[in-house]
């Protein structure tokens, strides 16, 4: 039976609180594959970021904000999450440039 992006934010979500935020990453990666449109890619591409920062990788967890991002411009939320990640993985210009856009 084919899995569904439900399942797979499921599966990623458990993996996430048993920290293996390797497999959370994968699965959400799953979700933003399987995504329908451009709200759910951007919301998979937030879960995986955050996946990516536990795991210790700002640097991942940038370039899916960043796409994000670009998916939904108004998400006040994304792009706050996009300049502290940018900070976590040293870009502290980008992060002041990022907030003040």
């Amino acid at each position: 039976m084919a899995q569904s992006t439900h399942d797979y934010y499921g599966r990623a979500s458990c993996h996430a609180r048993l920290g293996d935020y390797a497999k959370a990453a994968a699965d959400y990666g799953e979700q933003v594959r399987l995504a329908s449109d451009a709200r759910q890619r951007s919301r998979a591409l937030l879960n995986r970021a955050e996946a990516w920062i536990a795991a210790g990788d700002p640097k991942a967890a940038v370039a899916d904000l960043m796409e994000a991002a670009r998916l939904a411009p108004e998400d006040r939320f994304g792009l706050m999450r996009l300049a502290e990640a940018m900070l976590m993985a040293g870009d502290s210009k980008g992060a002041v440039d990022q907030m003040n856009a």
